[in-house]
């Protein structure tokens, strides 16, 4: 399960540590945040994985987030994002390289429903 989640320089996101329970409801205004956490447990379960059929159904929800302009803070002028789950599974991504240091892989149902708008 997922506890706690730090997400370091990825989009609008600065510095910010979110702790998750069984149920958690991400809710919010317009642009605060809440699609970025999503797309970071979505990029680092992807990144994680243990089958490649799953691999690609995850994908379908994390498209854009391998270009690293689309995902760092650019008002921040960070040259890399730092992604932590649970406190010991870390991503560094730069603009030339993805790092992991990360103790296991994931799997997953496939019941994970993504709702965005149409913008």
């Amino acid at each position: 399960m997922i506890h706690k989640l730090h997400i370091k320089n990825f989009k609008l996101i600065k510095d910010n540590s979110f702790d998750f329970k069984p149920l958690t409801i991400i809710t919010g205004t317009n642009s605060c945040g809440k699609s970025s956490i999503l797309q970071t447990l979505c990029f680092f379960i992807n990144t994680n994985i243990l089958n490649i059929e799953k691999s690609m159904y995850i994908q379908n929800f994390t498209r854009n987030l391998y270009i690293f302009d689309q995902m760092r803070n650019k008002d921040l002028h960070e040259d890399s994002i730092h992604i932590t789950l649970n406190e010991k599974n870390i991503i560094n991504i730069t603009k030339e390289e993805i790092t992991k240091n990360t103790e296991y892989l994931f799997d997953f149902e496939e019941n994970f429903y993504y709702l965005k708008s149409n913008r």
